[in-house]
């Protein structure tokens, strides 16, 4: 019976002729009312915490997938691979509006991995090794020696040869150039002579324009912090103080600037570029704090679609990481510019920006790594499912490298498109689920937030499905960051992005820094105008370098 049923019969008694009867009647009404009003507030009180452990049970599984996914990151394996098998879907019954995410089968959805095929030998010889041609050939001619000769006397005539090439290294040397400049005058009118000084880049130092170059690429390429430096130097007995050779860094830095310069302007010729950037910790001596500061890396590279401007990378360092910097940067450049989903790029889209707006396209590979994190950590059948079709993407993808825009244009606009539409179509029938609260919903949320910017890449062949070839240029500077720690001041870390740009862009170009940086200084010496600096850019010696060979 309920207490509505019980207040009814109440209310009928209430006015019974017996006076006992008629007070019961009112004492019940009146503790049925009160029962009535605590089972309410009970009810209220049971649902509030039905919610609330709702909400703790879904923030508990976020922090054990982060806790999980921190420590797959610390001592796990780096690639992210998929260990999901086949082609990652979900192939239970195909429908979309499964979203169930703990199932008990999903080790069965992932076939063991076959066994290799072996690997035949036949017809893989040994084959001749083959050095540059460009490496200097020290010949040394070996005649038979005199015990192996015969004595008859009839004298030998030579049938052939036999040539045999190894590579040999020397180890740095560090020598004093000494220059002696005769001073000469004459008997009879006294007319004085002496050669002039050659100029050197690096003037005002008692320090060789090979001795600027040497340190510059033991640190920017390859990443050996300047007290390492001093400690390879002190090995052969000359001993330099780490602040000398910051102060070479800093005098090399003011004579490549125009030349980073001349790379930046080129680079933001180009109508599809990408964007990233990472931090950088800049020592502040005395307060004892380090401070995180930022390096953009704005990065142009057309090679998967056989674009005509060769691969170039820009650096650019700050003390924040307002978009006021990337704005900056990009000064002067109008296209479509490929990043990541920080938020500072949103004002590059704005009507009141200086020159057109740019064009934002977002990188599916941000997106794949958030939903790829999922089934590491837990079993998320809808998470395998969105990497098993962004996989499908990438082979798409994969079948058209090397080919013309307007191939892989049209290539996108027949398979991606469809696979495009259906990835979207499964995340926004997730999201009516409401499980928003996890992991998963927030890779959802990421993923439709940035829906327009994803599909760019369906319209224009020129862009690309991510944003890793930027990031592979920063690569080298984390290692860099690494070794070093920190710069110790703003102008630091500017000579770091100045001459990080002329090595990374080298590096790209298959082109050795060393090189390329030896005939920079032999160019200043012949006093290029500041309007031909663009002449002096890595490619520019690649093609230099490439005619002396062929002459």
């Amino acid at each position: 019976m309920t207490i509505d049923a019980i207040q009814s019969l109440c209310d009928q008694l209430a006015v019974h002729a017996d006076p006992a009867v008629s007070r019961a009647a009112k004492d019940i009404a009146r503790l049925s009312k009160v029962l009535s009003d605590d089972l309410t507030k009970a009810m209220a009180q049971s649902s509030t915490i039905s919610a609330k452990l709702k909400v703790l049970s879904a923030e508990i599984k976020r922090l054990k997938t982060q806790l999980k996914n921190g420590q797959r990151a610390r001592y796990g394996p780096k690639s992210e691979q998929s260990a999901l098998g086949g082609d990652g879907e979900d192939q239970s019954d195909g429908d979309q509006s499964n979203f169930d995410d703990d199932d008990d089968d999903d080790e069965k959805d992932s076939p063991d991995e076959a066994e290799a095929p072996p690997v035949s030998n036949v017809g893989k010889g040994k084959k001749k090794k083959e050095y540059p041609a460009h490496l200097r050939r020290e010949i040394r001619e070996l005649d038979p020696t005199s015990d192996q000769l015969c004595a008859c006397g009839c004298g030998y005539r030579l049938v052939g040869t036999e040539v045999r090439e190894r590579l040999a290294y020397k180890e740095a040397e560090i020598y004093v150039i000494k220059e002696i400049y005769s001073k000469n005058a004459c008997k009879n009118c006294g007319h004085f002579a002496q050669r002039p000084v050659p100029e050197h880049p690096f003037d005002g130092s008692g320090f060789d324009t090979s001795m600027f170059i040497a340190v510059l690429i033991k640190k920017y390429a390859d990443f050996l912090p300047l007290n390492r430096i001093k400690d390879i130097f002190g090995r052969k007995g000359v001993y330099i103080d780490r602040s000398t050779l910051s102060r070479l860094m800093k005098k090399a830095k003011d004579a490549l600037k125009p030349i980073y310069e001349a790379l930046l302007a080129d680079i933001k010729l180009a109508s599809k570029l990408h964007m990233d950037e990472t931090h950088l910790g800049q020592l502040f001596p005395g307060l004892g704090k380090l401070k995180t500061c930022r390096i953009w890396a704005l990065c142009r590279d057309d090679r998967r679609w056989g674009g005509n401007k060769p691969p170039a990378v820009a650096f650019k360092y700050t003390q924040t990481r307002e978009g006021i910097h990337a704005e900056t940067m990009l000064s002067g450049f109008e296209g479509i510019l490929q990043v990541d989903a920080y938020s500072g790029y949103n004002r590059l889209t704005s009507s009141t920006r200086i020159g057109s707006p740019i064009k934002l396209a977002f990188c599916w590979a941000h997106v794949r790594r958030k939903f790829w994190e999922e089934p590491q950590s837990n079993k998320s059948k809808p998470a395998r499912k969105i990497v098993g079709m962004i996989r499908k993407l990438y082979q798409v993808e994969g079948e058209m490298k090397g080919k013309a825009h307007v191939v892989r244009q049209a290539t996108r606009k027949r398979d991606s498109t469809a696979i495009v539409d259906g990835i979207f179509a499964y995340l926004k029938a997730y999201a009516r689920t409401g499980a928003m609260k996890s992991k998963l919903g927030e890779a959802v949320n990421y993923a439709l937030k940035l829906e327009g910017g994803l599909r760019i890449f369906l319209e224009d062949g020129r862009v690309e499905m991510d944003n890793n070839n930027v990031e592979n240029t920063i690569r080298p500077l984390v290692q860099l960051r690494k070794a070093s720690l920190f710069t110790g001041s703003a102008d630091g870390g500017e000579t770091w992005a100045i001459i990080a740009s002329l090595v990374g862009t080298c590096r790209i170009n298959n082109i050795d820094p060393h090189a390329y940086i030896t005939w920079l200084c032999e160019k200043f010496t012949e006093k290029v105008p500041r309007g031909r600096y663009d002449e002096l850019l890595p490619w520019r010696f690649a093609e230099e370098l490439e005619l002396k060979l062929r002459l």
